[in-house]
């Protein structure tokens, strides 16, 4: 693209005032790095007892976490509840918390104000609890570590639901990383919901016994529908579905996405709801990314190492440090970002720093953030410029040397189109879906999903104002208007007897 077309999408001034923040930033962060003495993070502790494994029909080991906030605490005994993460995000995104190395800058966080209900203590009577100054008496664990109160997984606990969070194949950290090699699997989209999400609620239902929800955060909720349209990766009918998928990948392939509509009846039949957090689906892009070199690279089998970068890099970065620069950065996309067509800030304003705790951001960045096979931003990137969503352009034998997502021609290019089959969804769903429009459009996701999915009397959704699509699952709003108004749809779905 000639420079000139990269000055109307930035704007002059924008674009040498952007980089050379980013620049600083990066100086700052590399400097900082290579300054002797400064020690590597420990990051979010987990319970080992509470670390679950299931199989994938690919032979990969999926990480579940079953959630309590201490090991002296139990299970709840409502029902299970299984989130899945966003893309270049693991589970720890629902664990908000403060890790002992960071003790002293994340006491430092703001609770909302005023507080919601749930995070005051109660007395027998279920009544909140005041101080005699009026001030009220915080929910045991979030006295002992505010940043509890931006987790999503806590709430639902004191909610009394049993609380389970998967990781997809190549994400996670330490004992809560799933296994799998991108190179062997050919990771997309498809691969996480078909065969990760798959084999996760799988194992929670067997191990529950009881009908559970299923949802997450933008790919999370994509996973969920996948799943719950009854698709498949094609296994060709054979007996051995490990070695079919290890034979395609081996020739360099991964099968296209295929379903059944019996399927897609027993799975819904068995799940009591779909939890979705700005689901994503087509995201509005730039059509500059509609070039032979983004096709190219995105179509690679490259990986992002996000996860090595947090730990080796990010994990060495002051808090001190790290937040203002985020903030900063961020603010300037937040600035910059005027609504227009055209304009690269407001592709990527996804991250409202006013509706953000500063602390919690630090947190994402050095415990939450993952990797993920560049494939997965491609199939994004084709849905996006396409105007569909659809399994990755490169499924199928025939596409092994495809670099280029051809134009969308349903039920005639032999791709499994997830936008023409949302009415197989057929469970009461939540959304809460962020107003910036930056990734996951709120037009986009009632055309797509909400409107095509078949109605339930339950269905419940909610524009968030003044949210941008992290924020609205992590920031300023989501203890006091996201979870809140999750809980209750979740009271309003158990108290409807719906079986």
């Amino acid at each position: 693209m000639s420079k000139v077309c990269w000055f109307n999408i930035l704007g002059t001034k924008s674009k040498s005032i952007f980089y050379m923040k980013f620049l600083i930033m990066m100086i700052a962060v590399l400097g900082i790095t290579m300054t002797p003495g400064v020690s590597q993070a420990a990051g979010v502790v987990y319970d080992p007892a509470a670390i679950i494994s299931a199989t994938t029909d690919d032979n990969v080991t999926i990480k579940i976490y079953h959630y309590r906030p201490a090991t002296s605490e139990p299970f709840r005994k409502g029902s299970p509840v299984l989130l899945f993460p966003g893309i270049l995000q693991n589970s720890s995104q629902y664990l908000s918390s403060t890790p002992p190395e960071n003790s002293a800058d994340y006491s430092k966080t703001t609770l909302p104000d005023p507080l919601p209900d749930w995070a005051i203590a109660k007395d027998a009577n279920g009544d909140p609890l005041y101080y005699g100054n009026g001030e009220p008496v915080l929910e045991k664990y979030i006295n002992a570590d505010h940043m509890k109160i931006w987790s999503l997984a806590h709430y639902l606990w004191i909610k009394g639901y049993d609380v389970w969070l998967a990781n997809y194949r190549d994400t996670g950290r330490g004992a809560m990383r799933s296994s799998g090699t991108y190179k062997e699997t050919l990771t997309t989209l498809d691969t996480w919901g078909a065969l990760d999400a798959a084999a996760a609620i799988a194992k929670v239902q067997q191990l529950t016994g009881k009908k559970i929800y299923i949802g997450g955060h933008s790919t999370g909720s994509f996973a969920a529908y996948i799943y719950l349209q009854g698709c498949y990766i094609d296994y060709f009918g054979w007996s051995n579905k490990n070695l079919a998928y290890r034979t395609a990948n081996g020739l360099g392939y991964q099968p296209h996405v295929k379903n059944s509509t019996a399927l897609a009846v027993q799975r819904n039949a068995a799940i009591k709801g779909w939890i979705a957090l700005d689901p994503a689906g087509r995201p509005p892009l730039p059509t500059v990314l509609d070039s032979n070199f983004f096709w190219t690279l995105v179509s690679s089998r490259l990986y992002l190492p996000m996860d090595y970068i947090a730990e080796s890099l990010l994990m060495k970065v002051p808090v001190s440090t790290m937040s203002p620069l985020m903030d900063q950065v961020w603010g300037a996309v937040n600035k910059w970002d005027n609504g227009k067509t055209g304009n690269l800030f407001t592709y990527i304003d996804v991250w409202y720093t006013e509706n953000m705790d500063t602390y919690m951001g630090d947190l994402t960045a050095r415990y939450a953030l993952s990797g993920a096979a560049i494939r997965t931003l491609g199939q994004y990137m084709d849905c996006g410029l396409h105007g569909v969503t659809r399994e990755s352009y490169k499924n199928g034998r025939e596409h092994i040397f495809t670099t280029e997502a051809a134009t969308p021609n349903p039920g005639k290019d032999g791709y499994y189109y997830y936008s023409e089959n949302m009415h197989l969804v057929t469970v009461p769903m939540v959304a809460t879906l962020s107003d910036s429009g930056s990734l996951v459009s709120p037009d986009n996701v009632y055309q797509d999903i909400i409107s095509k999915k078949t109605h339930h009397p339950l269905d419940e959704w909610e524009i968030i104002t003044d949210t941008a699509h992290f924020d609205v699952a992590a920031g300023r709003k989501s203890p006091t208007v996201v979870f809140p108004m999750i809980g209750a749809w979740l009271d309003r779905v158990e108290a409807s007897g719906t079986p």
